[in-house]
């Protein structure tokens, strides 16, 4: 996105409208926050640590400025995203990239030839859970700094060596920033994934064909590009015969696909998907992946207040 804004600037790009041109550049300008987020979480250090004013102003006005822009933010996210998310997710997954991702924003700013896309790697197996320290290093080395200059703050105010509202004020920002990159840090708690491929909820119709010649129709519970489970009625007798193929039957089309059985229990048949032509894979694809419902949740829609979320 910085190469873009860099080599296609949306101010300077025939065709737009003034408008258009604002909102792509508003788009275009949120990818930079990196730098801005990362002083923004160490910015109270500057007096705590090294008794250096980021600001100069008193303490009550530019409380008095901020809080205004900030509560404001809240409420307005809280009303956009009220029931889909929580209220300080953006600040955490932005506090979470900032430090991996200011090298490569600020580097295309100033050469747009310089950056380079790597394709994520995709099909990842995790063995067993980890922490991923290396990921969240820099996290915990600037957590560490905010714990150190809180512990300075609380210190001066109790021995009354500095302007107590300024200490205060940097002091609760410190408190808000560790917070901040405390949940970050937890992120880098990688859990056990065994699965190669995503699985979505869907509930698709399908014929099970099995080695004996039978044939049930059936509902999928969830499905994947490598397989798919499959309920059944629970009187169905498992023990002794095994699907060798399914027909799958969304949007008019038809696919036969063969499988192996890869698991049975309490009316769910799983199923792991065999050799796939280049043509079956295609239409699982967009059976399982490209249906208009297919990323659709049943979560609970969350009923909180900006006070509950806050806390």
């Amino acid at each position: 996105m910085t190469q873009l804004l860099r080599i296609d600037n949306p101010l300077f790009g025939p065709g737009l409208t003034l408008p258009q041109r604002l909102c792509y550049l508003n788009a275009m300008l949120h990818f930079q926050f990196p730098l801005p987020r990362i002083v923004f979480l160490t910015s109270p250090l500057a007096y705590l640590l090294a008794g250096q004013n980021v600001i100069h102003a008193a303490a009550p006005i530019i409380f008095a400025y901020a809080a205004p822009h900030l509560f404001g933010a809240m409420i307005a996210t809280h009303r956009v995203q009220s029931g889909k998310r929580r209220l300080f997710w953006s600040e955490i997954y932005e506090s979470l990239l900032a430090f991996h991702l200011l090298r490569p924003t600020i580097e295309p700013l100033i050469n747009p030839k310089l950056g380079s896309f790597n394709v994520t790697a995709k099909g990842g197996v995790i063995e067993k859970s980890f922490f991923d320290y290396s990921s969240v290093m820099p996290h915990i080395v600037v957590s560490a700094l905010l714990m150190a200059g809180i512990i300075v703050g609380v210190s001066r105010m109790l021995w009354g060596t500095a302007d107590f509202w300024t200490l205060m004020l940097n002091t609760a920002w410190s408190v808000f920033s560790l917070l901040i990159l405390v949940s970050a840090v937890l992120i880098g708690r990688e859990h056990r994934q065994t699965r190669q491929n995503v699985r979505v909820e869907a509930a698709l119709p399908v014929s099970l064909y099995f080695d004996n010649g039978s044939v049930v129709d059936a509902v999928t519970e969830d499905a994947s590009i490598g397989g798919l489970a499959v309920r059944v009625p629970r009187e169905l007798d498992l023990a002794n015969t095994q699907v060798t193929e399914i027909e799958l039957r969304t949007g008019g089309e038809h696919l036969i696909l063969p499988v192996q059985q890869a698991g049975v229990g309490e009316g769910l048949v799983r199923l792991r998907f065999l050799d796939l032509s280049f043509e079956q894979r295609m239409g699982l694809s967009v059976a399982v992946l490209g249906r208009s419902d297919a990323w659709e949740t049943s979560d609970v829609k969350l009923e909180n207040t900006v006070l509950r979320e806050a806390r």
